[in-house]
């Protein structure tokens, strides 16, 4: 809306400084003090910041030449970072191993680290480097390898008893928008 009523016609120019569309409003003697609306759309990216963006505004006409003014708009991203990990629980014979790939579901804005957690149960181990000596436990993500799966096994030791065995494996995520 316009602060006072003028004797002629205002126009009002918005220009954002992100794409350069530009919207003009015109208020008449009549409805000077009736809003009229500006949309803002924020268009789909593929990662999980927050954007922002500015919108210039001016008016000419009736008095107002040298009105000038800035909206800042804040795009609060939809992608949240989260992990693609197996759908169902992964099954594993004992003395044998298996693997289940992670990934992350949306660009990162830097390196995220992915932890597992080794089970309470002593017989299953988990390991990220199966080239390095012992378990590791860690995964890295960068901007660039974001979208490749990386490998995670999973291994059941040999045990005396006849029973079958369950083991949780957490995993948690930190950095780059993951797990901030």
């Amino acid at each position: 809306t316009l602060a006072q009523p003028s004797n002629t016609d205002v126009k009002v120019d918005t220009d954002t400084t992100d794409t350069g569309e530009q919207n003009t409003l015109t208020f008449t003697t009549t409805d000077w003090n009736t809003a009229q609306s500006v949309t803002v759309s924020a268009a789909e990216d593929g990662d999980a910041d927050d954007d922002s963006a500015s919108i210039s505004v001016s008016a000419a006409g009736g008095g107002y030449g040298e009105a000038t003014g800035t909206v800042s708009i804040e795009v609060t991203d939809d992608d949240t970072g989260i992990l693609t990990l197996p759908s169902d629980s992964i099954t594993v014979g004992e003395g044998s191993t298996t693997t289940f790939d992670v990934q992350l579901s949306a660009q990162p804005t830097g390196t995220v680290t992915v932890t597992l957690t080794q089970p309470s149960n002593a017989d299953v181990k988990v390991d990220t480097d199966t080239s390095a000596t012992g378990e590791q436990n860690t995964l890295t993500f960068t901007t660039s390898n974001w979208n490749t799966a990386q490998s995670v096994t999973v291994r059941a030791a040999e045990d005396s008893d006849a029973a079958d065995e369950s083991a949780t494996i957490s995993v948690s995520a930190a950095g780059g928008g993951y797990g901030d």
